[in-house]
């Protein structure tokens, strides 16, 4: 029973980590046209995001390759979800049922290489992760959880990355 507000603010603070993915990796892409770039921001994903933050800074990306990237992200989710469509009729409902850990194994797959490259994620991470635990279980907020939850993270990640230079030498 999540209420309007609530809806629209996660939803607000969910799309608007589209916005900040693309600021930190528009660095790396800067050499490339903004006609390019705008085009190349509209395909950003969590997956895109991911490989290119852990692309060296020195290490120029060619536009075709962010947008093969992107392509190739987006080409992916829509057959898998296509076929996940057609092929649920046929998987046992125990099987279905626990496909819920496969979302997990993904963003733990997302996050574990960030992690292992800068100790700041892992920090914001469990953080957020903490903050979570403590709004459902202990304080009982509900639908409210979720975006106080990674508005906090976000905010302390804000204070943690203040007047970094080179975050990726942290470690």
């Amino acid at each position: 029973g999540a209420g309007i507000l609530q809806i629209v603010i996660a939803t607000f603070a969910i799309n608007f980590r589209h916005f900040v993915m693309g600021m930190s990796v528009m660095p790396k892409l800067n050499h490339i046209p903004t006609k390019w770039n705008l085009l190349l921001f509209f395909g950003l994903t969590d997956e895109t995001f991911a490989v290119l933050s852990l692309k060296d800074e020195k290490e120029e990306i060619n536009r075709y390759y962010v947008a093969g990237l992107n392509f190739t992200c987006f080409a992916t989710w829509v057959l898998a979800t296509l076929l996940g469509g057609f092929i649920i009729k046929f998987i046992p409902s125990y099987i279905r049922n626990s496909m819920i850990i496969a979302i997990y194994a993904l963003l733990i797959g997302l996050l574990v290489p960030a992690v292992k490259k800068n100790s700041k994620g892992l920090i914001i991470a469990i953080l957020g992760m903490s903050f979570n635990y403590i709004f459902v279980y202990i304080l009982k907020l509900g639908g409210w959880s979720l975006v106080l939850s990674t508005m906090i993270a976000g905010a302390f990640g804000i204070i943690l990355y203040r007047g970094d230079k080179n975050e990726d030498n942290d470690n």
